[in-house]
């Protein structure tokens, strides 16, 4: 375990945030420095395994058996559950980012918000990795969320109570139960399952509920075969559309990455 100080000052990654020169003769600004981890531990997983996962929160990093590319994901804010290699949106390095596989555990002594977590794990990965990566706007291919021919098969949040969602495994299908949510959320989800940018394109304003089910994963020895397809699912039951389009997509590309020594 490797104990880390705070505050990090310089220039690193891209999370750094570039200093502004001022329009007039005031001092130029200095650069905000770079947040970092109070503990971290990275360890290579050589189980040989393929299943890992990623928990992010509260100023704690716990990552089990992934990619330096899964843990670029979390780090970029590129997916929520950052497990998945994302491999059209982030690109470049050595082979060996998509296949080596690691554990990190690393924390930070007080509370911290999700805008300073992500910058932490990306001045961790600079640190241990000596990552040096870059964004860029491509042309991709992507969905927009429309609304069908017969109109939206749920309505705006009109109860009280506080906003929430829910998703999981039931019976063999995945199961998501949103209250007073945005329709920005639902496309995120989708993204999730589908593996590409989901742009909400229904001009639904202000919070709704839903409740959408679909098939698990066809090669899950639980699945419930009988399910409908995410895309089934999204139309039968929530009288949407997913269209494919192409559109502008951001990417990582990385531009440079060494092997982490153990600790």
């Amino acid at each position: 375990m490797t104990t880390k100080r705070h505050f990090v000052t310089g220039i690193g990654l891209l999370s750094c945030f570039l200093t502004v020169r001022s329009t007039s003769a005031q001092s130029p600004t200095p650069p905000t420095p770079r947040l970092a981890f109070d503990v971290a531990s990275i360890k290579p997983n050589k189980s040989g395994t393929k299943g890992g996962g990623i928990g992010f929160r509260g100023g704690r990093l716990n990552a089990t058996n992934v990619t330096l590319r899964q843990l670029v994901a979390q780090a970029y804010g590129l997916r929520a559950d950052g497990v998945q290699d994302l491999g059209n949106r982030i690109v470049g390095g050595p082979g060996w980012v998509a296949t080596e596989r690691y554990d990190v555990v690393a924390r930070a002594e007080q509370p911290v918000s999700q805008e300073e977590a992500l910058n932490m794990a990306q001045t961790l990965l600079g640190e241990r990795f000596q990552l040096k990566v870059h964004r860029e706007t491509r042309e991709m291919p992507i969905y927009e969320l429309v609304i069908g021919k017969n109109g939206p098969k749920f309505k705006q949040s009109e109860a009280e109570g506080e906003a929430g969602i829910s998703q999981g495994a039931v019976e063999g299908r995945y199961r998501v139960t949103a209250h007073k949510m945005p329709m920005f959320v639902l496309a995120s989800m989708l993204e999730n399952q589908i593996d590409r940018i989901v742009v909400d394109k229904t001009g639904i304003e202000g919070p709704v509920d839903f409740q959408v089910e679909w098939a698990l994963d066809l090669n899950a020895k639980t699945t419930d075969v009988s399910a409908p397809s995410v895309f089934s699912a999204v139309q039968e039951q929530l009288g949407l559309r997913l269209e494919s389009k192409k559109g502008p997509v951001e990417i990582i590309v990385i531009d440079s990455a060494e092997r982490a020594s153990e600790n």
